[in-house]
């Protein structure tokens, strides 16, 4: 069987920007952690968002980085056309281990802003267009299996 790659799409836009601001071996490995996911992979790095039940499918990449400082990228696997990058960010946490709450708070409300943005004109555009994307993709993966497994016929001896 063979697998499919999602897009791995920022929501908002920002992120992206983000992203690339980060230190490089946070910056490799959050990119790492995305492709993975996109192919359906969990890194190893990267477990459920369990400190608020809002963030129920969102999934938290976790790198601690060569500067010292703890980093966190938060993506959804909610919705079937991509992944969706909802922040990157240094940790600082005043509790111990927990993110504080000002962070989940931002990603809870950046969640509601992508489920708002896939129903809105734009987002509904965008949307069919990476479903037409897998489905293509997945109509590919299948013809390759077919043309893999297909029976292959050989000349008979002596012609």
């Amino acid at each position: 069987m063979s697998t499919i790659k999602k897009r791995v799409r920022c929501h908002p836009e920002s992120v992206r920007g983000n992203l690339a601001e980060q230190p490089e071996d946070v910056r490799e490995h959050m990119y790492q952690a995305l492709s993975d996911a996109a192919l359906g992979v969990k890194s190893e790095t990267a477990k459920p968002f369990g400190e608020d039940r809002r963030l129920a499918k969102v999934m938290k990449i976790i790198k601690d980085a060569r500067d010292g400082n703890r980093y966190r990228g938060a993506y959804t696997i909610e919705f079937p056309e991509a992944i969706w990058v909802l922040d990157v960010f240094a940790k600082k946490s005043t509790q111990g281990i927990k993110t504080p709450k000002v962070d989940i708070d931002r990603l809870v409300e950046r969640l509601k802003s992508l489920r708002r943005y896939r129903q809105d004109p734009e987002g509904k555009r965008i949307v069919a267009a990476l479903l037409v994307e897998l489905a293509a993709k997945a109509e590919a993966a299948k013809e390759d299996e077919r043309k893999m497994y297909a029976p292959r016929h050989r000349k008979p001896k002596g012609t």
